[in-house]
């Protein structure tokens, strides 16, 4: 009896050893669905984006800088090549400079085909104050600068304008 109570419990651990083997590979093995795959400047697109595979996910981003009313917008859509995290976020950069971003992910077969907008800036100040400087040039005097909705931290960025040769016009 205790003999066959031993094999039981054998067979049952080989059973759920091969259950697990199973469960792992049907998981670790994802399916590949199509992505639309553009660039896009001030809304000029390839009217025939391309296409890519991806097991990890489709992608859209959008980025608006807005200075003195004029408005420059870069869009790009693609697949992850690692986990995709959605992300939204704004800036303000000085007196009528903004720039806004936001990126959506999605998990389906030419997911990403769709326009995104970038949220609308609030007028509504929040009490937070940032010192605030702009500049194309290397310098530039600092001002205060009365932050409004959601953009509530101060934040120092230096960076480069991209690389406008890669982008349809």
């Amino acid at each position: 009896m205790f003999m066959g109570v031993t094999m039981s419990w054998f067979l049952v651990l080989k059973s759920l050893h091969a259950v697990c083997i199973i469960s792992h590979l049907s998981v670790s093995s994802a399916e590949s669905y199509p992505c639309i795959q553009k660039l896009c400047s001030n809304e000029k697109c390839d009217p025939n984006p391309n296409m890519c595979a991806s097991s990890k996910g489709c992608f859209s981003e959008r980025q608006e800088f807005e200075d003195s009313g004029m408005n420059n917008a870069l869009e790009q859509k693609g697949c992850s090549e690692d986990s995709c995290t959605d992300l939204a976020f704004s800036a303000t950069l000085g007196k009528c400079r903004t720039f806004r971003y936001d990126r959506r992910c999605c998990y389906t077969k030419r997911c990403n085909k769709e326009l995104i907008q970038v949220p609308p800036l609030s007028s509504e100040p929040n009490g937070v104050e940032c010192p605030a400087c702009y500049s194309e040039r290397g310098s530039c005097r600092q001002v205060s600068l009365k932050c409004t909705g959601e953009e509530t931290m101060c934040v120092n960025i230096i960076g480069r304008g991209i690389d406008t040769e890669r982008i349809p016009h």
